[in-house]
């Protein structure tokens, strides 16, 4: 995964993001990820995940369990605050 945002941008809120998605694949799984500081994106975030091989119900429940990204996102847990 691919994380781009400003300069309030932290490793440890990409860290925080790179567990998340830790916890929803097989234990084999290669995970690779960057982070880019783009000084035109102020306090917003991009981020970009490519997955291969998920079965349709591991990915309906990644995406609506509690707790997932969109709450990083509503808390700040990307930016230093």
């Amino acid at each position: 995964f691919s994380v781009k945002g400003g300069e309030e941008l932290t490793l440890g809120g990409v860290n925080a993001a790179g567990e998340l998605i830790s916890k929803s694949v097989s234990k084999d799984a290669d995970i690779y990820f960057g982070m880019s500081i783009e000084d035109d994106f102020e306090d917003r975030v991009s981020m970009t995940l490519i997955a291969t091989g998920l079965k349709q119900d591991d990915l309906s429940k990644a995406i609506s369990s509690k707790g997932g990204a969109g709450g990083m996102f509503k808390s700040g847990g990307f930016f230093r605050r």
